[in-house]
């Protein structure tokens, strides 16, 4: 019996301090965040002409939503590539459909995934600076305007927040743990830490794209257009920004079933290898060891009753501190009844956080647009 009580207190003393250092993650994210909000940024003297890319693959659901909500935008100049990335559905028509009735819009045909798409796209465009949109997403009409306000002379990227929409109760779940990944996300830009952003809300200043060799040394990687470009620009010296603001949350689709969330999800952590951002792997890496110790105490708790306290404690302080990162997530999002859903994120975010850890690892083959990614 006396090893296993080592091994308990081995495992209560990782959960402790990796609890510290989750709380110490989250604390620093939301002082950045209130100081991104406090912040009296000086806007653009004038709005700039701005290209939307938007690589579109079997999106013929979705794609004519998506134009209609770019088109309606209160900006005013800018110009629309749509990507086809070789659909076979009738995304191509509606596009073309789109081009033909509105100068704005151009069509250009792809044929190697994502990245291309973004980087045939980003080469096309006649603009300093290209904003990339996914196919599914409806953006509120003072998106571009709020994103072009922020496009300052020394930033070479803004980036914005998404909120889930649509996919049942399963859905609702996503869309408040996303809204608690963007409160974290902007909380980082605040103390010039960043190291998430999301690719389907996304500006670029082209130079500086070009500067740093686009997706090169990444493009193996299906994933990534966004948190690994980050990087590198944040390694070439360049500054971005964070527009947490409203005005510049862009709705796009949540997974409408548990293999299609966990085919996104391993896609997610196919890249997790090549992240470098300290800060990140402080809070990714202190959750993961915090759940996994946790789990691995409850077998344990059953013989040896005295532990439930323990663990009880654990997870009501893991719960305290996400409270205020989910309250102003989804105050950013504007979805106050998406906390109805906070005791659901937090108990499957145990066996979640666990399975995207070791899937990081070794994520596999995964389906991704109806292609199979290795």
């Amino acid at each position: 019996m006396e090893p296993l009580r080592i091994t308990w207190s081995v495992l209560d003393a990782m959960a402790w301090l990796a609890l510290m250092g989750y709380a110490a993650y989250v604390a620093f994210s939301l002082f950045g965040y209130l100081k991104l909000q406090l912040a009296v940024a000086s806007p653009a003297a004038d709005l700039p002409p701005l290209t939307v890319i938007i690589p579109a693959r079997n999106e013929e659901a979705r794609l004519a939503a998506c134009l209609d909500a770019v088109l309606a935008q209160q900006h005013p100049r800018f110009h629309i590539l749509v990507v086809d990335d070789a659909s076979t559905d009738a995304t191509l028509r509606i596009a073309r459909q789109y081009a033909e009735r509105d100068d704005r819009v151009t069509v250009l045909r792809g044929h190697s995934g994502k990245k291309a798409a973004l980087q045939q796209g980003i080469a096309e465009a006649a603009t300093a600076w290209v904003v990339t949109l996914d196919a599914d997403c409806t953006p509120p009409p003072g998106w571009l305007a709020t994103l072009g306000r922020a496009m300052i002379p020394d930033i070479a990227m803004v980036c914005g927040p998404v909120t889930l929409v649509g996919g049942g109760i399963f859905g609702q779940w996503q869309a408040l743990e996303s809204a608690g990944l963007m409160v974290l996300s902007a909380g980082a830009f605040g103390l010039d830490m960043p190291g998430m952003n999301n690719g389907a809300n996304l500006a670029l200043r082209k130079d500086a794209f070009l500067a740093v060799g686009g997706y090169a040394g990444t493009d193996h990687l299906a994933s990534g257009d966004d948190m690994l470009l980050l990087q590198k620009l944040r390694r070439a010296g360049y500054c971005v920004r964070y527009a947490a603001d409203k005005a510049a949350v862009v709705p796009t689709q949540a997974c409408s079933g548990l293999s299609g969330f966990l085919q996104q999800r391993r896609r997610w952590v196919s890249k997790a290898r090549a992240y470098r951002n300290p800060f990140l792997l402080l809070g990714s890496g202190s959750l993961f060891v915090f759940f996994l110790a946790w789990l691995l105490l409850l077998p344990a708790a059953l013989l040896f009753s005295p532990l439930f306290p323990t663990l009880g404690v654990l997870l009501g302080l893991k719960w305290l501190l996400d409270a205020p990162v989910l309250a102003a997530g989804v105050a950013l999002v504007r979805r106050p009844l998406l906390l109805l859903w906070y005791p659901v994120v937090q108990l499957l975010q145990i066996p979640y956080v666990i399975w995207a850890g070791c899937m990081s690892l070794s994520p596999g083959a995964y389906r991704w647009k109806d292609r199979i990614v290795r």
